[in-house]
């Protein structure tokens, strides 16, 4: 009975793609039965299992991808609170969610009383003047030694999902906190971002791609986010 009502409650929820809604009907799935079985869809009568398996595949990805794909966190501590603010996104190999982007924004913010950070990520989707959208998330630390290694929830609808997805900072400027390159999984996916909308230099910008190719990310799938200059 429980399972029927979780099912129904997640088909309803409201989102923005039907990219978020399936990785929504996915995880709940995998969080109640750990295989991601929810027997019969009621719409259709078609088996979740089999409907999703590529997703369920993917969701499957822990720490130990990252272990295969040499993704290796920063071994230099840094101050996760020096990370707050705005972070404008140059190169990203995107999640479904953020394919072909433009404005791409990231904003961080340190919630005291729950202890994590609150993420919005903003963008346009196709064009520097495309419809507008966004996907929000919260974060915690899990790494406190190094602030390195970090956990994301993201929202899909109107709740975030119950899970830690790991978030990895690969390099970044510990003096100025200026530049970060960052990676996670599933996926895998990776962001290089500054603290300007202005594009890098060239030199720096395929010093800190160097550091997603010898982490073993697939390069084919970069992309450029451009930003509207003021």
């Amino acid at each position: 009975m429980l399972i029927g009502v979780l099912a129904l409650v997640t088909f309803a929820i409201p989102a923005h793609t039907e990219a978020q809604r399936d990785l929504g009907r996915c995880i709940l799935g995998r969080c109640i039965l750990g295989r991601c079985i929810l027997g019969r869809c009621i719409s259709g009568q078609q088996d979740l299992a089999v409907a999703f398996q590529p997703a369920v595949e993917k969701l499957g990805t822990t720490d130990e991808s990252a272990k295969e794909l040499k993704i290796t966190p920063l071994h230099t501590r840094i101050d996760p609170m020096r990370l707050m603010g705005d972070w404008y996104v140059h190169r990203s190999i995107p999640t479904p969610l953020d394919r072909n982007v433009a404005n791409g924004l990231e904003q961080y913010r340190w919630d005291e009383a729950k202890q994590r950070v609150e993420v919005q990520y903003s963008y346009n989707k196709g064009a520097l003047d495309g419809p507008p959208s966004s996907v929000n998330q919260y974060m915690w630390v899990k790494d406190t030694e190094l602030g390195t290694t970090w956990g994301v929830s993201p929202r899909v609808g109107r709740f975030y999902l119950p899970v830690k997805l790991p978030f990895y900072i690969l390099d970044m400027d510990v003096e100025e906190y200026s530049y970060m390159v960052c990676a996670g999984t599933p996926g895998p996916w990776a962001y290089v971002m500054t603290r300007s909308a202005t594009p890098p230099a060239e030199n720096k910008l395929q010093a800190w791609l160097a550091v997603l190719q010898q982490a073993g990310l697939d390069m084919s799938k970069l992309e450029t986010v451009q930003h509207t200059q003021v």
